[in-house]
């Protein structure tokens, strides 16, 4: 199975294109929203220590379809959610695509590969990445922070 990823300017997003090991390719559209959730996630759900964990990326509501899908490659769908689990040794990705899932094992090679995917076509995007991840980081902050407040009243 391989995953490729191209960023489109018109939609400013990604076409994640999976190719199953049997049966045609899936064209996945990818909102910047949902791809910088994703990078920020990776590292956070897969542990370090080998321990089984999984968490669910949450995906807002689609924006426009772009005008044009990419030559050469099916209509693209929207994605729904993504799930990420960790495993013993790696992770698994999901795509959910309406009432279709996509799922991917990486080993933890693939894990570091996907990472550095990520990172390089959210650069060539233009993407502003890092301070995108502060942004998430601290939302996340804000949130635990608000539901220790409504606890103590």
């Amino acid at each position: 199975m391989s995953l490729h990823a191209k960023y489109d300017l018109h939609a400013d997003r990604m076409l994640l294109t999976v190719q199953p090991p049997e049966g045609a390719p899936v064209a996945i559209w990818v909102t910047r929203k949902q791809w910088l959730n994703l990078m920020h996630a990776l590292p956070k759900v897969v542990p370090a220590s080998g321990d089984e964990g999984d968490g669910t990326l949450a995906v807002h509501a689609p924006r426009p379809r772009p005008r044009r899908t990419p030559s050469g490659v099916a209509e693209p769908v929207e994605l729904s959610a993504l799930r990420l689990i960790a495993l013993q040794a790696g992770a698994r990705l999901i795509f959910v695509l309406g009432e279709q899932a996509v799922s991917m094992d990486f080993s933890p090679e693939g894990v570091a590969q996907l990472q550095s995917l990520l990172s390089q076509q959210a650069e060539r995007a233009g993407w502003d990445a890092a301070a995108a991840l502060e942004r998430l980081e601290a939302a996340l902050l804000v949130d635990a922070a608000m539901k220790n407040a409504r606890k103590l009243h």
